[in-house]
Parts: C-alpha cells; structure tokens; sequence
C-alpha cells in the first residue's frame, strides 16, 4: 500500500466518521443536525485513525470474532486517550457518555465498542479491499494529487481550530470564525429545511430515539443493580468451597 493510498482512507473514514456523527447520531442526541466534529471542515480524524490502524493492524486475520475483538479494544483505546488528551490540554469536552451504562470517566462506553468492533469487520473484510481496488486502477498522478489537496485542507483546518482554541493569533481567528459561521448557518440550513426534515430518515430516527432511551433507561438499571452487589460476599462464598 501506497503512502498516499494510506492518506486517502484516513480522509475517507474521517469524513465517514463526521457524516456518522454529524446527522444520525446528532438527530437522534440532539434533535438536529450538527457538526459535532473537532474541526470545521467535514472530517472526525478519531475515526480516520481507528479505522486506518484496524486495518494495518488486522488485516491478516480470517475471523470476524477476532477482528471485532482486536479492533473494538484498539478503537476504544484510541477514543480514550485522544478524549483525555482533548479535555487535558483544551478543557473541553467534545463527547460525553456520562449517561450511557457501562462507560469509563465518561469517554468511552459500551455502546461504542460494539459499533467500532462491528463497523471495523466491515471496514478491515470489506470496505478497505474495494477502496484499495478502485485506487490500483487509478493514475498514480491522481491518487498523490487527491491525498495532497485534502492533506493541505486539512492541515489548514488544524492550524485555524488550533489557533482558535489557544487563543494565539487575531487574524487566523477571524478566518476561523468566518469559516465556522458559514458551517453554522449550512447546518441551519438544513434543519430548518422541509425537504430535509419530511425525509424517512428523519422521522425514523425521531422512532428510533423513543426506544434507544427505553433501551438505555433499562441497561443503565441492570448496571445500577449490579453496582450494588456485595462481590466481597461471592468471593468469601468461593474461598470457604475451594
């Protein structure tokens, strides 16, 4: 595989990522469209990275039950860190499973698991070989060029959020808020939209929400119920018979 090859499907999968987050996940969260990714352009490099290094790093494996394994653990980690990483330096949370059951210091949960370890059998068996398909018919002038103008975008992008969130120059900041501002008013747009909000999409995640938090009410319950269990008991239990 090709450095720019590598390039392009972390865009890709970070673009993925941004749409995942940015219209399922936020109409069923928030009621709306949102762009809930770090930077202002259309990418959520946490999952560029994850679904980037599931691959590199299962690739070879034949099982799905291994490649969820393996790669649930790799993406949670990532998502763990990079979260710790955020709020440690910026002090500010861009998700919060707080009220997800089973979830740790409120950056990852076990809903995420199960998606990242299902998304990525995809990703790794699937997804990935077809898109290295399409890449080998293609002009390698085409495949460098593609992956250099979205590596600048993106390097741009980085430069004004970063800018913006340390506070370090008034002139990028303008850039920024430029920016952000036309992203604010598109995703407006789009809520207020009819022809947007008349989709089965829509009206089927408005369904979908009502039985998530009966679903999330429920499991937050069984985990509240096993909290309260006196383990010490069990394991006095096991060391009296063994």
């Amino acid at each position: 595989m090709k450095i720019a090859e590598l390039y392009l499907i972390f865009f890709i999968y970070s673009f993925i990522g941004w749409c995942w987050e940015s219209f399922p996940c936020s109409k069923i969260e928030l009621d709306k469209i949102y762009n809930r990714g770090f930077l202002i352009g259309p990418f959520c490099p946490i999952y560029g990275i994850g679904a980037t290094v599931s691959y590199l790093m299962l690739k070879n494996f034949d099982s799905n039950f291994y490649i969820f394994i393996y790669s649930a653990l790799m993406s949670c980690t990532i998502e763990y860190f990079i979260g710790y990483l955020l709020e440690r330096f910026f002090h500010q949370r861009w998700w919060d499973y707080g009220a997800y059951p089973f979830q740790i210091k409120r950056r990852v949960c076990l809903y995420g698991l199960i998606v990242f370890g299902m998304a990525n059998i995809i990703i790794v068996k699937y997804l990935t070989p077809v898109m290295l398909l399409f890449f080998s018919a293609a002009e390698n002038r085409i495949i460098e060029s593609a992956a250099s103008l979205l590596t600048f975008f993106f390097v741009i992008d980085i430069v004004l959020t970063l800018n913006n969130l340390l506070g370090l120059s008034k002139s990028l900041d303008k850039i920024y808020y430029a920016l952000d501002e036309r992203s604010k008013n598109y995703f407006n747009y789009l809520n207020e939209s009819d022809r947007i909000a008349n989709l089965k999409l829509m009206s089927e995640s408005k369904k979908f929400k009502v039985k998530f938090e009966n679903f999330n009410s429920n499991l937050k319950e069984h985990e509240e119920n096993l909290k309260r269990i006196d383990y010490t008991k069990i394991k006095d239990l096991f060391s009296d018979n063994f």
